[in-house]
């Protein structure tokens, strides 16, 4: 039996200055309960508290979860609130692993 993805919301908590807190996701799959909006932004503080975050700072926007690209540092811009993202430093894979690239 095939379980098909019925829901995806995604809610990432920023600070004033537009620095991401928490990014959550949550996933409906064929059968389960479809959380409201609020729901899964209640979820996300929830879960930002437990790991520590102050929550009583941060503000929440909900996302397409495709607007998230792999390899990509975002941030929000607190004036637009509009999600901006710029290309994540690039790392390489060397003899002892993964690790950053050098830089020139």
């Amino acid at each position: 039996m095939l379980t098909h993805e019925i829901a995806h919301h995604t809610v990432i908590l920023f600070r004033p200055d537009g620095q991401i807190a928490h990014v959550h996701e949550s996933v409906t799959l064929s059968g389960g309960h479809v959380a409201t909006a609020a729901e899964v932004e209640q979820a996300a503080f929830a879960h930002a508290a437990r790991n520590g975050h102050e929550v009583a700072q941060l503000k929440a926007m909900h996302v397409e979860p495709a607007a998230l690209k792999p390899f990509m540092h975002y941030q929000v811009d607190p004036v637009s609130r509009k999600l901006v993202g710029k290309p994540a430093p690039s790392t390489r894979i060397h003899s002892r692993g993964i690790g950053r690239a050098a830089g020139p």
